[in-house]
């Protein structure tokens, strides 16, 4: 088809039908979440951040708001987002129950804190790495 707008001649396709996924059996995405591989995961990427900014991870996943807490929880929920196939659900019941919306917030943060301060995208980078060798 062709079509006319203006002084220049312009091809007008037709849209592509949708492409339909078949649904994820809902055993697969609970064995997923069960899998102590990314249980595991979760865990070793907390005890990673909490050595490095020198916490308990009993504080990581407490409710307490203080900055030195807030900074290492949040790297934490970045890196799990970022490192393992967990929904946003899952791993805010892994930090102390935390919402969906409130880990969101804290990976929305850190993206942003990472752009503005490098010595910090350096130290998520450098635990980033390291966390390879455990999770692995």
């Amino acid at each position: 088809l062709i079509a006319h707008h203006g002084e220049e001649p312009e091809e007008v396709h037709e849209p592509l039908p949708p492409v339909v996924l078949p649904p994820i059996p809902d055993s697969a995405i609970a064995a997923a979440h069960d899998d102590p591989r990314i249980l595991g995961g979760i865990r070793c990427i907390q005890e990673v951040v909490c050595k490095e900014f020198g916490i308990s991870r009993a504080e990581m996943l407490s409710q307490r708001r203080t900055k030195n807490l807030i900074i290492p929880r949040h790297i934490a929920l970045y890196l799990s987002k970022k490192l393992t196939p967990l929904s946003l659900p899952s791993i805010g019941k892994r930090f102390g129950g935390r919402d969906h919306t409130t880990a969101l917030s804290a990976i929305r943060r850190i993206e942003h804190l990472m752009t503005k301060d490098s010595d910090l995208a350096g130290r998520v980078n450098m635990l980033e790495e390291r966390l390879g060798e455990c999770l692995a």
